[in-house]
């Protein structure tokens, strides 16, 4: 008999409050600076709301299909969070950051990698870490599916951490917004050369980036946290295959002009502190 992910746990789930947390701290703040009528203050409120109902629902019926939709919930208010924090972010008057993390990138490292790899930059290397980049796509929807259906408690942990981890990489992206080294430098520095993987790349990031989404960077958070879930959770297997492409994509943050260094340092830093929470989860 296959069991609910959520069977034998009592009460809110770590991700329930990281990402309730969140959402409750993008709705007030919203509504005290641009007032309760305004999309950015009734969107995360009612995902609040729906949040609060799967989860009464998943304590009364404590199913596998309630179980599943409780934790598959943050998949879809992710998305659309992200969405709207493009749109609502500028509207709340936050200076750009790009300056304040170019200036620390500087201070670290004596420059950007944006401007110190530009030397470096070969077609052949540039589609190679394309592709790293591009892994980050379906890594998300293979490695949430596969948890998903895992053992009860590898699933409670697995999404404890990653929604954490994109909890507190939404706030960064309100108190620190910046559009990267791409569009912040684009004037001083040249175009890249590759093949249909390093086009791909720049079209799904020119039409599906938010324009504020660079600090931390969570497609480094995220590949980390899961090929250091894997590691730590019995999948070490994969965890060894997929290191070395996701190696390639925290390199490709920042070799692509996507993200400051410093971006990519943050984003370690978060998915090793989700993979220590997960190990209270129960």
């Amino acid at each position: 008999m296959v069991s609910s992910p959520t069977k034998g746990s009592s009460g809110l789930f770590l991700q329930e409050w990281a990402f309730g947390g969140m959402l409750l701290y993008l709705a007030v703040r919203a509504c005290l600076q641009l007032g309760p009528l305004d999309p950015a203050a009734w969107i995360p409120a009612a995902l609040l709301g729906l949040d609060a109902a799967l989860i009464r629902w998943d304590l009364q019926r404590n199913s596998l299909l309630s179980g599943r939709c409780r934790l598959l919930f943050h998949a879809v208010a992710m998305n659309l969070v992200y969405w709207r924090l493009g749109q609502d972010v500028p509207k709340l008057g936050v200076p750009s950051a790009d300056e304040w993390l170019l200036g620390i990138d500087r201070q670290w490292f004596g420059e950007t990698p944006a401007r110190s790899l530009a030397t470096f930059t070969h077609p052949a290397l540039t589609e190679l870490l394309s592709g790293c980049y591009l892994l980050f796509y379906p890594a998300m929807v293979g490695y949430q599916w596969a948890w998903l259906f895992a053992e009860a408690t590898h699933a409670r942990r697995f999404f404890a951490g990653l929604y954490f981890v994109y909890a507190v990489g939404f706030v960064g992206y309100t108190l620190a917004p910046a559009k990267g080294p791409w569009i912040h430098l684009a004037g001083s520095l040249q175009p890249f050369t590759g093949g249909p993987l390093t086009h791909w790349t720049d079209l799904i990031v020119r039409n599906g980036c938010n324009g504020v989404d660079v600090f931390p960077s969570l497609h480094t958070a995220v590949m980390a946290y899961f090929v250091g879930f894997d590691f730590l959770n019995g999948r070490r297997r994969r965890a060894a295959a997929m290191l070395g492409p996701a190696i390639g994509l925290c390199l490709a943050t920042v070799y692509l002009r996507y993200h400051y260094a410093v971006d990519a340092l943050a984003g370690l830093l978060l998915a090793a502190a989700g993979l220590g929470l997960t190990r209270f989860v129960r």
